[in-house]
């Protein structure tokens, strides 16, 4: 195979992770060394994606002409739902919120840590998924939003988003009342998102709602012998959720 053979492929069928590059080029023929050897080398009509390295050190491959267009958005979406759940969770959750969120909640939407060792924080989710046009940063009437991005390829125009967080507002308070009506939690110690304040967290992560519970099946004991409360978290989404739109929380869940 030449080496335009490379681009032939990715015209032909799509962008592609590194893996799936390595496999179509063994199955012309070439050895495993000579595939990487080949992708190695590159092509003058083949490119790949700066600013986001995939798990394993794959990387996005893709033909100059697909750049920016729907099928180089819809693969690259693929790829990291295949091989990047951090990034893939945060980008299922702000689809949940309609596309678009304020700046101050992107650490409870991503479904990342603040900041956890061995773990990617948000601000670098956020950094990242900026930097290949996925997500947008936005200035609305002096707040800070995030949005989703590629070129509307993700759908039309965002609407409805001021209606949705006035509802989830609304919602995190009944909870939060419910919550103190049942002894579920700490009357006092509840804490909701906002936009001015320190996030609600459990642990290295943000949530919408968070407090200490002392009932009986979640307190544990400390090392010195004194109960240590175990905490209800909570985030609040508007209309219907896919899967994709719960692995941000659960992500969470999972690695708290």
């Amino acid at each position: 195979m030449a080496d335009s053979d490379i681009a032939r492929i990715l015209r032909s069928d799509g962008p592609a992770l590194s893996g799936d590059l390595l496999l179509k080029l063994q199955e012309s023929g070439l050895s495993a060394e000579a595939a990487r050897k080949r992708l190695s080398r590159g092509s003058a009509d083949v490119a790949k994606l700066k600013g986001l390295v995939f798990p394993k050190g794959a990387r996005f491959f893709y033909h100059v002409d697909d750049f920016g267009s729907e099928r180089y958005w819809a693969a690259l979406v693929d790829a990291i739902d295949v091989a990047s759940p951090a990034y893939s969770a945060a980008i299922g959750a702000l689809r949940a919120h309609g596309g678009i969120v304020p700046r101050q909640y992107f650490p409870i939407v991503s479904g990342a840590p603040i900041r956890q060792r061995k773990q990617i924080g948000s601000d670098t989710v956020l950094s990242r998924l900026t930097a290949v046009g996925l997500l947008e940063e936005l200035v609305i009437h002096d707040v800070a939003y995030v949005s989703l991005g590629a070129n509307g390829w993700f759908g039309g125009p965002i609407s409805g988003w001021k209606n949705r967080l006035f509802v989830q507002e609304i919602m995190l308070l009944a909870v939060a009342d419910w919550a103190r009506k049942l002894s579920m939690v700490s009357f006092n110690s509840v804490a909701i998102r906002n936009l001015d304040g320190e996030l609600p967290k459990f642990g290295t992560h943000a949530f919408d709602l968070c407090g200490p519970s002392y009932l009986q099946p979640m307190v544990r004991r400390g090392s010195g012998g004194g109960p240590k409360p175990g905490f209800l978290v909570c985030d609040a989404f508007v209309g219907e959720i896919d899967e994709a739109g719960v692995a941000s929380f659960l992500r969470k869940c999972e690695t708290s």
